[in-house]
């Protein structure tokens, strides 16, 4: 009997950013496993996780489960992206706080994406209410959100690494959250307390050693305080 193949959860930063490096390596040494990815938003992953239709997964933020584990892999930075004109450029160079921000047209997330909610805490840090926001359009996708920021359509939250290449290049300005910068963890997520199959054990082996061999900010020793903050 054919064995069942590994199904990996993840939300769109971790998938489209994180995943393709992490699983390469997974399939050059084990190239007779099969992989089943299926992409998501963070909730829908720790469901996926704690229902069992999923081995491992992978999300932007930690929402309450207590059978869930968490495992910090990647240090993101969520910023402020914008089309790069003119007048965005003097709104960049003069502005020194997020307020500017509630008069914008905002392209949003969908509910249950993981920036969406880092974001919006944030947000309401800096004593903007999610609801006080011009919001013209939400979307699911990480690569429309970018090319409609390119063309004009409205400014956005997004993950760094998501938009590391048009910050280099110069296609949209960047402001940050805050002075200091906001940043979150991308996390490996698994059942907690259950045995987890072997090509699920080999996949998160290799994450670990990712991790190590990449200096990605985050250690996997963290993940009993994820833990414990998932808890709450």
């Amino acid at each position: 009997r054919q064995a069942q193949p590994l199904t990996v959860a993840a939300s769109t930063v971790p998938a489209g950013y994180l995943l393709p490096d992490i699983l390469g390596t997974f399939r050059k040494q084990y190239p007779q496993e099969e992989l089943k990815i299926w992409e998501t938003d963070s909730a829908k992953v720790v469901h996926a996780i704690e229902e069992l239709r999923a081995d491992v997964g992978f999300t932007g933020t930690i929402l309450p489960c207590k059978s869930i584990r968490y495992v910090p892999v990647y240090e993101d930075e969520l910023v402020v992206i914008m089309p790069n004109t003119d007048r965005y450029r003097r709104i960049a160079g003069q502005e020194q706080d997020l307020r500017w921000i509630a008069d914008e047209p905002m392209i949003m997330r969908e509910e249950g994406s993981g920036t969406r909610k880092e974001a919006e805490k944030y947000l309401q840090q800096a004593g903007l209410a999610p609801e006080s926001l011009h919001v013209t359009a939400q979307i699911e996708n990480t690569e429309t959100i970018r090319r409609s920021v390119r063309s004009g359509l409205g400014i956005t939250i997004i993950s760094r690494l998501a938009v590391k290449e048009d910050m280099d290049a110069g296609a949209v300005l960047s402001f940050p959250l805050c002075p200091d910068g906001v940043t979150r963890n991308l996390y490996m997520v698994y059942q907690n307390g259950c045995s987890l199959s072997r090509p699920a054990q080999h996949l998160v082996r290799i994450v670990r050693e990712w991790c190590m061999e990449h200096g990605t900010g985050c250690t996997m020793g963290k993940t009993r305080e994820s833990n414990e903050t998932a808890g709450q």
